[in-house]
């Protein structure tokens, strides 16, 4: 019963084919015993090998240029004009077609992005900051001008400024994104990071890959009810898979909550949602349109069992793994 949480993730867009349900309904989305409902592996002495752990220099680099992607502030160049490749350049357009012409005075694409075609980015690449050059091409819906998308256009393009991002992990850096003093300090907080995460995501996903789900909570019927009358004939199918997956999974999560004695209120929803809107930028409202109560809800106990699992699980070394291994595998012969 192995489910990936991308999955489950993926799903939770399904709700959006169906509304938003009023959140005082998270009592009945959760009105149910799971444990009646799954046979819950013991998971209060989950055992993870340190091999299974192991953390590479690539994979904290990795962590590293994901972090100074989004979160480390750009650098405008000064020091030359020459547009390069993985240039940040602030651009203006002036873009005309045969009925109207619209002006965008500032948009800032990244060379080698490709996102308006390779033939653009090649153009950029010939160009210098101040540089006003014409292009003759198709409006790209990421631009988001509706009344012309997708028509061909006469464009008019001026560079107007270049940034380039931070590719380097500085102590100032450092110091800004993990609050710490210097490089090998945020390496070693990133290691501890992914560390945790691996050492979460194994020991859930023995959980998940070993519980049986007896029956599915009342809650699973009324959904599914829903989705399938919602849905087209030709979806209907995958739907149902998915709707499927996302309640044995949910069944879990509310079995181990219960087994710890967690219990939920509307006010540790709305904490949930607004852990959420915080977490995405996306309003309450476009949470619940995408997401639903139910999202909500399986969000809610998973980031609560996430923090508790850690405390039931012991790093072994290599060998002590293997001579476990080898044990169970004698007393399974044994017993037969």
């Amino acid at each position: 019963m192995k489910q990936s949480r991308n999955i489950v993730s993926l799903f939770l867009l399904i709700f959006c084919l169906f509304g938003c349900q009023n959140k005082k309904t998270v009592i009945r989305e959760l009105d149910f015993n799971a444990q009646e409902c799954v046979l819950l592996s013991d998971y209060h002495f989950i055992r993870i090998s340190s091999e299974e752990l192991q953390v590479s220099e690539q994979d904290i680099d990795a962590v590293i240029s994901m972090e100074l992607a989004t979160k480390a502030e750009l650098q405008e160049v000064t020091d030359r004009k020459k547009i390069e490749a993985n240039d940040i350049t602030v651009l203006s357009f002036h873009i005309r077609t045969a009925q109207e012409t619209k002006t965008i005075p500032e948009f800032y694409y990244e060379v080698g992005s490709e996102l308006f075609g390779q033939a653009f980015d090649k153009q950029l690449l010939l160009h210098n900051t101040g540089d006003i050059f014409s292009l003759s091409m198709t409006v790209p819906s990421l631009l988001s001008v509706k009344s012309i998308s997708g028509k061909h256009a006469q464009w008019e393009i001026k560079v107007e400024q270049l940034f380039q991002k931070e590719n380097e992990l500085t102590p100032e850096i450092a110091k800004k994104i993990y609050g710490v003093e210097t490089v090998r300090e945020a390496r070693e907080k990133i290691k501890e990071s992914i560390i945790a995460g691996r050492t979460f995501d194994i020991a859930y996903q023995r959980i998940l890959s070993s519980s049986k789900v007896l029956k599915m909570p009342s809650v699973y019927a009324n959904f599914a009810a829903m989705t399938k009358d919602s849905a087209s004939s030709e979806a209907s199918e995958n739907i149902e898979e998915n709707v499927n997956d996302f309640f044995t999974e949910y069944t879990v999560l509310k079995a181990i909550t219960e087994q710890e004695g967690i219990s939920y209120s509307i006010e540790s929803w709305d904490q949930a949602l607004n852990r959420l809107v915080q977490e995405t930028s996306l309003s309450e409202e476009e949470i619940l349109d995408s997401y639903g109560t139910y999202g909500v809800c399986y969000e809610m106990m998973y980031e609560d069992v996430k923090k508790l699992l850690p405390q039931y699980v012991t790093i072994v070394s290599t060998t002590e793994s293997k001579e476990e291994s080898i044990c169970n595998n004698k007393e399974y012969i044994a017993s037969d």
